[in-house]
């Protein structure tokens, strides 16, 4: 992207997406343009407006935590930039087709499962004559 306004604005959200209050109107006056302009050189140079980078920025965030912490969904929707946790199901289910929910339940079924496959291996190698301890 040539324009460094826009460059500046996207590395701005990038940086603060996770503000719950971040505002088109503050990013704009950062980069020193109105909200009017921002708007008009994001959707020129990206095809997608300031809330489209400020939503996808959450969304990837909120399914990164999903996948890699132990965070409750609740926790997640805060930690990625929502005031509300129903919001934030409601986008995740709008995006990923399925809700942060069952992501969660999925992940801590297939854990499950591994960890209960893992016993039972052990169990039968320990069960074995001569097998080695694990």
């Amino acid at each position: 992207i040539r324009d460094e306004r826009v460059r500046r604005a996207l590395t701005l959200l990038r940086e603060k997406y996770a503000r719950a209050r971040l505002r088109e109107e503050a990013v704009a006056r950062q980069v020193g343009v109105s909200r009017s302009r921002l708007a008009h050189l994001l959707a020129g140079h990206t095809g997608f407006g300031f809330r489209d980078h400020l939503k996808a920025l959450r969304m990837t965030r909120g399914a990164n935590l999903l996948a890699t912490t132990a965070l409750s969904v609740k926790e997640v929707a805060y930690a990625a930039g929502y005031t509300y946790p129903s919001a934030f199901d409601r986008d995740f289910l709008r995006i990923f087709g399925i809700s942060p929910t069952a992501v969660r339940a999925c992940m801590t079924s297939s854990v499950d499962q591994w960890l209960e496959d893992r016993h039972r291996t052990e169990a039968g190698d320990r069960a074995q004559p001569g097998a080695a301890p694990v």
